[in-house]
């Protein structure tokens, strides 16, 4: 059975992990997991004997040479962006490398469009207003989305998600990617 480091704090796993998937986890793996945050000589202590490591945020990078032939083979990553995490020369010598970061970029570009509606239509204003007495609130009417100018910078999977659930909404996007 392959031994899976588990380089995820139990408060973050708990985030990331529910339990049908843990006990999947279980089944299908000898894990060794983290009870801790863990710094680079724990991540190395955790790794040693490991052919797959399961991270997210808040792990360190992981060593070179722990990567690659007779050793880990496969990293997946319960978050986002793998860049500080994996070394490039990894995905040279065979490493499996895959993150989450497709499905969460959906998760937070629901979370921008709550966030721009909420503070364009200025929701937090009114929701005072109505808790101290007040009835109609005219002075909260807020602006709408529509034809608004947004602004974004990096279009990352996130971003790209983010301008999908904009789109009925036919703002002016304007985006800029230095990266």
């Amino acid at each position: 059975m392959t031994q899976l480091a588990v380089a995820i704090t139990p408060s973050r796993l708990a985030d990331v992990c529910d339990p049908a998937t843990r006990d999947l986890i279980e089944q299908r793996f000898r894990p060794v997991w983290a009870d801790e945050d863990l710094d680079a000589d724990q991540l190395a202590e955790l790794l040693t004997g490991a052919e797959a490591v399961l991270t997210s945020w808040g792990t360190p990078t992981i060593p070179e040479q722990f990567l690659g032939t007779d050793q880990v083979r496969a990293v997946g990553h319960a978050a986002g962006t793998v860049k500080r995490l994996v070394p490039e020369s990894a995905l040279d010598d065979g490493v499996a490398v895959f993150s989450a970061a497709g499905r969460i970029a959906w998760s937070v570009g629901e979370w921008c469009l709550a966030a721009c509606l909420t503070m364009w239509r200025r929701l937090g204003d009114y929701d005072r207003h109505q808790r101290t007495g007040g009835w109609k609130p005219d002075q909260f009417r807020g602006d709408e989305l529509a034809g608004a100018r947004i602004g974004i910078v990096g279009a990352s999977s996130t971003a790209r998600a983010f301008l999908t659930l904009l789109a009925p909404f036919t703002p002016d996007v304007v985006v800029y990617d230095p990266f």
